[in-house]
């Protein structure tokens, strides 16, 4: 896609697929995507299976407050079920979470979508620490907050 600079690929497998669909992973649409049981086990897992999702699908904003930079994290999705998973999780890990409903304009039509956002200096640098991030996009908004917000560089 040379809009994006992104190439792709599809791979397709009876074994994989059998595999994904016995982990309880969804197929298909994601409409309703949930994560499996098998995944809420331990919080080590539940910050693995968050990490990926924001890796992939999660966006880091520094917002100028009162000349500062304030962050944000979320994660947006049209499934219900797995914002409220989210929110459950970053409950559970020690992270302050909300969660709102908006409307995402798509061509032609409105869906309705869900938003879960944590906010704030002490949960950005908390958030970075338990669920680690490994997308560079978000460790270098990381790191450049933190070298922005260094009290001994201003």
């Amino acid at each position: 896609m040379p809009s994006t600079r992104v190439f792709g690929f599809q791979i397709w497998n009876d074994g994989l697929v059998n595999f994904k669909q016995k982990l309880g992973l969804c197929l298909g649409p994601k409409i309703s995507v949930e994560i499996p049981n098998i995944f809420l086990v331990s919080k080590d897992l539940k910050a693995a299976v968050v990490r990926g999702i924001f890796d992939t699908d999660g966006c880091v904003y520094l917002e100028k407050k009162n000349g500062k930079l304030y962050p944000r994290m979320e994660i947006r999705t049209i499934s219900l079920r797995l914002a409220e998973q989210l929110k459950n999780i970053y409950t559970d890990l020690g992270l302050r979470a909300t969660m709102h409903q908006d409307h995402m304009q798509l061509i032609g039509n409105k869906r309705i979508s869900y938003c879960v956002i944590i906010r704030g200096i002490e949960m950005f640098h908390k958030f970075m620490q338990i669920i680690t991030p490994a997308n560079s996009k978000h460790v270098i908004k990381y790191l450049f907050f933190r070298e922005r917000s260094d009290p001994a560089k201003n």
